[in-house]
């Protein structure tokens, strides 16, 4: 695994440079990962929850279809 600061060098950063430059580009691919994170978290959640619902909603449309098999008792 790389040292941070050969990654930083390999995009161009120069050693000489700026700490604050360096540690606002480190918290903002911090912050950009955080936010690529929830953002699978929930797009993983939505698919689980619309699966969910299309299992209810073909029980319940086998349950009705059901109903129309049914005789009619006089």
């Amino acid at each position: 695994m790389k040292k941070l600061g050969d990654i930083m060098e390999d995009l161009g950063f120069r050693q000489e440079g700026s700490y604050e430059v360096k540690k606002a580009f480190i918290k903002n691919l911090i912050r950009q990962a955080n936010e690529k994170e929830t953002q699978r978290k929930f797009d993983q959640e939505m698919d689980a929850d619309s699966n969910s619902l299309r299992q209810e909603d073909e029980a319940v449309v086998s349950e009705q279809l059901s109903l129309f098999n049914q005789k009619k008792s006089s």
